[in-house]
């Protein structure tokens, strides 16, 4: 899932400039004050338990600890006991992978519970897509169609390329 990639090369492009701008107190894990320990929620079917992994890839890849990793069923009434995974991990940055319904049954449990994040990264977590952001409504834009049953001949195919930025960035948005 790139959107975890992309989430994480935006921390990481936020961390660098923290630790450029020397600003931050000593932090446990590196001494500059930038949190480098994840805490990962999702929900327990293939779009959380791919988040899980894609999030743990790239944390290794960019030197950032996954602490915990708590699965939850989606619609749950309750995740209380998996808040409480994530303070007791004391994970400087929470990545969700969350349904609406459970984002905010879980903050409003982070809240009552007092747990905090120096970051949270949530899926779309306020990014543009940017091709959509360039061509609104353009309907059966594919890079990827299945390689039998006349797919691509049919134009039935899968966005796998999605580029997503922070609207810091939308004005060095060109064609």
């Amino acid at each position: 899932d790139l959107r975890a990639l992309t989430a994480l090369d935006e921390i990481n492009v936020q961390n660098e400039r923290a630790t450029a701008a020397a600003a931050a107190e000593p932090g446990p894990a590196d001494g500059d004050g930038i949190a480098r320990t994840v805490a990962i929620l999702h929900t327990d079917d293939l779009f959380g338990s791919d988040v899980s992994r894609f999030s743990r890839h790239f944390a290794e890849r960019y030197g950032y600890e996954v602490v915990t990793d708590a699965a939850y069923k989606a619609n749950t009434p309750d995740l209380t006991s998996e808040i409480q995974r994530l303070k007791a991990s004391g994970a400087g940055i929470l990545i969700a992978a969350s349904y609406l319904p459970d984002a905010t049954l879980a903050i409003k449990g982070m809240k009552q519970q007092g747990v905090s994040f120096q970051g949270i990264l949530g899926m779309d977590a306020g990014f543009i897509d940017a091709f959509r952001h360039l061509h609104p409504g353009a309907p059966q834009h594919y890079p990827w169609w299945r390689q039998f049953g006349g797919a691509r001949a049919r134009n039935i195919g899968w966005r796998i390329d999605y580029i997503l930025i922070s609207a810091a960035l939308l004005t060095m948005l060109i064609l």
